[in-house]
């Protein structure tokens, strides 16, 4: 009984993990004034734009998710105030509420939050990646959980590997190939289409140059 306990608190500790990671904007109540938390590139760093008594209001603010915990440290606010904030996701893994505190005004109430995705991709990185490049098939294949990938194909009748690491910032795809079997150091751009699987994009090479794009179908298992 106690086993079962244990495992039925660990599913749903697991089932609230952020759904999209730190998204790409958060939409946020914190003691009723409504504010936007909009992630500044593919960092950790959040710009805040509101409304405060009718005064407009700045800050910059790091976001750190631990599991299905939320952490914020507020900086560069117009209003000087200094906060920091602590929340917990919820099992649906894009709301999140918590309280915080400040240095100079003192919050009437908690905070709550929205995170949006801000993404079409299904599957994030996926398990491998089905991808034509100038005419030639390739498979590219995750490597555990990280974003690195091994590649394997044929060009020209010759066998051909490489490494490459591939990273997903809203619906945009960039790729940095690395160890390529014929010493052809590539950089890829690419656009995840509505469906969240295809990518359809360009890319350039240190050797070869590329006679067209590249598109791939990821699969997410």
């Amino acid at each position: 009984m106690m086993l079962g306990l244990v495992l039925f608190a660990i599913a749903g500790w697991a089932q609230a993990q952020s759904r999209c990671g730190l998204g790409t904007k958060w939409d946020v109540t914190e003691s009723g004034h409504r504010m936007t938390w909009t992630r500044q590139g593919n960092s950790n760093v959040f710009s805040v734009t509101g409304t405060v008594n009718g005064t407009s209001f700045t800050a910059e603010q790091r976001i750190t998710i631990t599991g299905n915990k939320v952490s914020v440290d507020r900086y560069r606010a117009s209003d000087e105030n200094t906060c920091t904030f602590e929340g917990t996701i919820q099992e649906d893994g894009v709301t999140v509420i918590g309280t915080y505190d400040c240095t100079k005004y003192k919050p009437s109430s908690g905070w709550r939050a929205t995170i949006s995705c801000g993404e079409t991709v299904r599957c994030g990185l996926g398990r491998v990646w089905d991808e034509t490049e100038s005419g030639h098939r390739m498979t590219w294949t995750r490597q555990g959980n990280s974003n690195v990938f091994s590649v394997t194909g044929t060009v020209n009748g010759t066998s051909f590997t490489a490494e490459q690491r591939i990273t997903i910032t809203g619906n945009k795809v960039s790729v940095d190939r690395y160890r390529a079997s014929d010493g052809n150091t590539c950089t890829f751009e690419g656009t995840i289409q509505e469906d969240g699987v295809t990518v359809i994009g360009t890319y350039d090479c240190t050797k070869y140059k590329p006679s067209s794009g590249w598109k791939a179908t990821i699969r997410c298992n």
